[in-house]
Formats: structure tokens, C-alpha cells, sequence
């Protein structure tokens, strides 16, 4: 689709547990006609111009994905742990998320943490 070229990459140390050596995982810089299309989709979901929308308003358009509901609430937690809602720039990370695991494939595993300069 001419987006899945990375401009520069960042990496993070996902997967430790228990003092297990961490993997590192390569997130490609987001481009900004990604991003765009990541916006538009959260204003037409914040209907009540809230700068918020709730996991159910969320729910059809992550669905849409085909990835698999557990994998989307791994995204979810990742991003905004135990919150009902996100915002603007946790709506984008979740898309962001959802684009990177379906890219990689059926057994694509969510980072368990994402660096601090994530898209």
C-alpha cells in the first residue's frame, strides 16, 4: 500500500518475563498519511467531539481487523491498561498495533511494552 516502507525504526525490549533475555522489536516510523488516516478514524468515532472514545464505540472498528479478540484486548492493555477509553494519541498506537501485528502474520505476538519514543 506504499506505507510499509519504514523511514527509520525504533526498537523495544518486549516479551521479558521473569528475567528472560528481551527480544527486540522493530516499530517502523509511522507515516504521516498513516497517521492521518488513524485521526480521521478517531474524529468519526468521537461523535461527541470528547477527545475520548470508549472501548465500545472501538470495538467494530478493531474488529474489522480480523485479528483475534484476545489479541486486541493485548493491545488495548498495552496501551491504556485498565481504562474504559483513549485518546487521540492511544487510538493511533492501538491502530498503529493492530497494522503491525496483522503484518506480521497468523502467531504474531503483541509487545508486552512499548518503547517510550513509540509512534
Amino acid at each position: 500500500d506504499g506505507d510499509s516502507a519504514p523511514v527509520a525504526t525504533r526498537s523495544s525490549a518486549a516479551g521479558t518475563t521473569n528475567g528472560a533475555h528481551a527480544q527486540q522489536v522493530e516499530f517502523p516510523m509511522m507515516t504521516a498519511e498513516r497517521a492521518r488516516m488513524y485521526q480521521t478514524a478517531f474524529e468519526q468515532l468521537d461523535t461527541g467531539n470528547r477527545r475520548m472514545v470508549s472501548g465500545t464505540a472501538c470495538f467494530g472498528t478493531f474488529m474489522q481487523s480480523g485479528l483475534s479478540k484476545g489479541a486486541l484486548k493485548d493491545i488495548w492493555d498495552v496501551v491504556a491498561g485498565q481504562s474504559a477509553e483513549l485518546n487521540g494519541h492511544q487510538f493511533i498506537q492501538c491502530m498503529y498495533l493492530i497494522d503491525w501485528v496483522k503484518a506480521r502474520g497468523p502467531g504474531a505476538v503483541v509487545p508486552k511494552a512499548l518503547p517510550a519514543q513509540f509512534p
